[in-house]
């Protein structure tokens, strides 16, 4: 099908003129109308500011498959929920909320988990409601993909970095993307941003291991879980999103430490599965991951004077990794510093 391949970069002017079409115009282009390929997860709590644009980006999508948007609110006490009303009572067939009565996120429930485990599509697009699609053609592209080279599991694209009022500051939110392979997404070893993905709906909900009870960033055991369905491409060359820096994000009240903390503790929770399920080259691999990761950091720490966080950042490798923690220090400075100098040499 033909899109308008539309770019949507000021949200603040373009959204406000941007014609939306009606449920029945969305679904014309469809071919299978009652066959759900798509399902667009997205989470929600106290964006009534953004959640508009978030909205629109999914609605203003032109495919000739069938897509549902799932959004999940994590409580809001803004007036988030009655956007979300509005627009569920103008397409109420194809959007459908979460609403819930308690905030989940202080209990450690997962929220784009319990939206993904209601998608009906074979693959899943996940949104956090501050960042929105810059393109109209996004599903169509990235499902695209998925369908013609289904040795992949998942695919990503660029996306502008936006200020708190929707003004571009960075035209690249990944420099120097590239594909990832399946043993990258496995350990942990990849930065993608969830809003833009699409990837294949592997039934979350009967694959979701114990030993990430205690995991902290859902994401990274999202791509974890991933891995083992396949590598990621990422599509270059097609910049679709637009990811919001903002004082109110899910992370923005977190110390130094306790960020170091929960990405720390979810790679030693991967660590803990590949030796569960013996897989003994991937865990060495994944233990270096974070053994780079957490000195590298504690360095970064050390040079912006964190005492403080450099001392609770110790005590904490201490406690979690008992008599590997001496190891873990020497290999990640090893590693740090070879990162570093093929860094110096490639410039050259």
């Amino acid at each position: 099908m033909q899109a308008t391949n539309r770019k949507i970069i000021n949200a603040i002017t373009d959204f406000d003129s941007l014609p939306l079409r009606t449920e029945e115009q969305i679904m014309s282009t469809w071919t299978e109308p009652n066959n759900i390929v798509v399902s667009c997860c997205a989470i929600s709590f106290n964006q009534e500011l953004y959640i508009e644009f978030a909205l629109k980006s999914m609605l203003m999508q032109e495919t000739d498959f069938a897509f549902e948007i799932i959004i999940r609110d994590d409580a809001s006490t803004d007036n988030t929920q009655e956007i979300i009303r509005k627009y569920q009572s103008i397409y109420p067939n194809i959007i459908k909320p979460i609403f819930e009565s308690e905030n989940g996120y202080r209990k450690g429930v997962r929220a784009r988990m319990v939206a993904m485990n209601k998608a009906q599509g074979s693959y899943i697009a996940p949104l956090d409601c501050d960042d929105y699609w810059t393109r109209d053609d996004k599903l169509q592209n990235l499902v695209g993909f998925l369908r013609s080279n289904p040795d992949y599991a998942m695919c990503f694209h660029n996306a502008v970095v936006i200020d708190n009022n929707s003004r571009v500051i960075n035209e690249n939110r990944f420099v120097d993307a590239q594909d990832l392979t399946s043993e990258d997404l496995i350990i942990g070893r990849s930065t993608v941003f969830p809003s833009f993905t699409v990837f294949k709906n592997i039934g979350f909900d009967k694959c979701f291991p114990s030993e990430f009870n205690s995991a902290k960033n859902g994401d990274t055991i999202t791509w974890h879980l991933i891995g083992f369905y396949g590598p990621c491409k990422y599509i270059d060359n097609f910049s679709a999103g637009a990811f919001r820096i903002h004082s109110q994000g899910q992370n923005s009240g977190l110390t130094n430490f306790n960020k170091i903390k929960n990405r720390i503790i979810t790679r030693h929770a991967i660590i803990t599965r590949l030796r569960n399920l013996k897989h003994q080259k991937l865990k060495e691999t994944a233990f270096n991951v974070v053994a780079e990761y957490s000195v590298r950091h504690l360095m970064g720490l050390t040079r912006s004077f964190d005492i403080k966080s450099v001392l609770q950042t110790f005590e904490y490798l201490t406690k979690l990794f008992g008599v590997s923690f001496l190891k873990l220090i020497i290999v990640g400075f090893t590693l740090s510093v070879k990162t570093s100098l093929t860094k110096k040499i490639l410039k050259k």
